[in-house]
């Protein structure tokens, strides 16, 4: 048997974190302003930190990810942004590329400080060498929806918030 996974698609945490606000991550310190937020489709929810600060070389500190759980709030945004753009398409949903024709599953839903909403489309089945096929990332824009389903999870499983699966299109360095 399998039970549905729910899912938070607002703009704020369940904390009531909005983008734009200056945040700290509990565990490391990285403090900055909060520029995304990344939902994936078994319940795991990160916010995305951008540094108010240079490296020694003079390029921006790069952007870390944290679970939105670890996240503090120091000052609300200083201006008002973007709402995100809205989207009849939900994760686990089976969505086309308009622009290459790839079908795949919606799995995770990015919203941008600026309004931008993006998605990882994961496509199903396996390469010639028995790899999982790419996943591609890609503005709701430029997606249609080819079929609406509810992603599952097996009632066997222990978690009641999932992690995200990432793979190629996720940035390990």
């Amino acid at each position: 048997r399998q039970h549905s996974m729910a899912k938070n698609t607002a703009k704020t945490s369940v904390s009531g974190l909005k983008l734009g606000s200056l945040v700290k991550d509990s565990i490391t310190g990285f403090t900055g302003i909060a520029i995304a937020r990344i939902e994936f489709a078994y319940g795991c929810v990160h916010i995305r930190i951008q540094a108010r600060s240079m490296t020694e070389e003079g390029d921006p500190v790069p952007v870390h990810d944290f679970d939105d759980q670890r996240i503090e709030v120091l000052a609300p945004p200083s201006k008002k942004w973007p709402e995100p753009k809205k989207s009849k398409i939900k994760l686990g949903d089976i969505v086309r590329d308009t622009l290459t024709g790839a079908v795949g599953i919606a799995t995770s839903r990015t919203v941008g400080i600026d309004g931008s909403t993006k998605l990882i489309v994961e496509q199903p089945g396996l390469t010639k060498t028995g790899e999982p096929r790419p996943a591609f990332y890609a503005i709701i824009e430029r997606l249609e929806t080819v079929d609406k389903q509810k992603l599952t999870v097996s009632e066997t499983s222990v978690a009641t918030r999932g992690g995200p699966m990432c793979r190629q299109v996720c940035d390990l360095e």
